[in-house]
C-alpha cells in the first residue's frame, strides 16, 4: 500500500484524459485498493463525490492526509474496505476504479463480488463504468477480464457463472518510464533520456453495463466502439493473438 506502482502512475495519466473527464462529471466514484490514492486523486477532482478505500488501516490514514494537504473538498472521503467481506451497497456508485489490484488469482472473486456490489447496474443511460488497470503482462489480470467478459466459475457457490451483462473490453498502452527527477521549479523541462527509460505494458479492463435500453448481452463478436475510451488517440483492443503471445506471470 506504501508503494507507487506503475499501474497507478498509468491510471492517472488515462484518468486526466478529456475523455474520462468529461464522462466523470458529475458521477460518483470508488477507488479499490487506493494505496498511495494518486489514481482516485486525479479522478476526483471531476466527480461528484469520490471514496478512496484500502484494506490496510495506515494506508487509509495516509489517504486522509493526502486529500487535507491538496485542498479536497468534503466530498473526497476515505474508508477502510476489505473485498472479502459481504456488502450491502445501499448507494451504488457511477465508477469503479482500480490499480493493479488483480495480482493473484485468488483476489479475483473478492474484486468481481465487490464490484457487483457497489457498481451501479441497470441504469436509465448507460453512465457506470469500471475501470481495472494492471501489467498486461500479468495473467491474472488477463483472467479478469476473461472472467468478466466470458463468465467464469464462482467455487462459492460452484455454479458456472454467465458472462456479465454489458460490454468489456481490454486496450493495451506502453507506459515509458524514466529514472525519478526532482522538480523544484514547474517551468523547468526535464530532459528524456532514453538510455535509462524502460516500457512498461498496460492493460486496462473497460466494461459498462447496459443500460435499460440497452444491449443485454456481453458476445464478443458485437462492436466495442461504443464502450468507453480512455485515451482514444493512443488506444488499442486487445485481441485474441494478444492473449496468446503476451509472455505473462502470476
Amino acid at each position: 500500500s506504501s508503494e507507487l506502482w506503475p499501474s497507478a502512475i498509468a491510471s492517472s495519466i488515462l484518468l486526466n484524459s478529456p475523455e474520462f473527464r468529461n464522462f466523470s462529471n458529475g458521477k460518483s466514484l470508488l477507488e479499490l485498493g487506493s494505496g498511495v490514492g494518486l489514481a482516485g486523486l486525479v479522478a476526483a477532482r471531476d466527480c461528484s463525490s469520490c471514496v478512496l478505500t484500502d484494506v490496510d488501516e495506515r494506508a487509509v490514514q495516509l489517504l486522509h492526509q493526502a486529500t487535507h494537504k491538496n485542498h479536497l473538498p468534503e466530498t473526497v472521503t476515505c474508508r477502510q474496505l476489505d473485498w472479502r467481506d459481504n456488502h450491502d451497497a445501499s448507494n451504488p456508485v457511477d465508477i469503479i476504479l482500480g490499480s493493479d489490484i488483480a495480482y493473484y488469482y485468488h483476489l479475483l472473486r473478492p474484486i468481481m463480488d465487490t464490484t457487483r456490489a457497489f457498481l451501479k447496474q441497470d441504469s436509465v443511460a448507460q453512465d457506470s463504468l469500471l475501470i481495472i488497470v494492471g501489467g498486461a503482462s500479468r495473467e491474472s489480470q488477463w483472467d479478469l477480464y476473461h472472467n468478466i467478459r466470458d463468465g467464469c466459475y464462482n467455487q462459492i457457490t460452484d455454479v458456472r457463472e454467465p458472462p456479465w451483462l454489458g460490454k468489456t473490453k481490454m486496450v493495451l498502452f506502453h507506459l515509458k518510464m524514466s529514472n525519478w527527477v526532482e522538480d523544484n521549479d514547474e517551468t523547468d523541462v526535464v530532459e528524456d533520456d532514453d538510455e535509462d527509460s524502460q516500457m512498461v505494458p498496460i492493460s486496462v479492463i473497460i466494461h459498462q453495463p447496459p443500460s435499460r435500453s440497452g444491449i443485454s448481452s456481453n458476445d464478443p463478436s458485437l462492436d466495442t466502439d461504443t464502450i468507453m475510451s480512455l485515451f482514444e488517440e493512443f488506444e488499442y483492443v486487445a485481441t485474441e493473438t494478444d492473449d496468446r503471445n503476451m509472455l505473462k506471470s502470476f
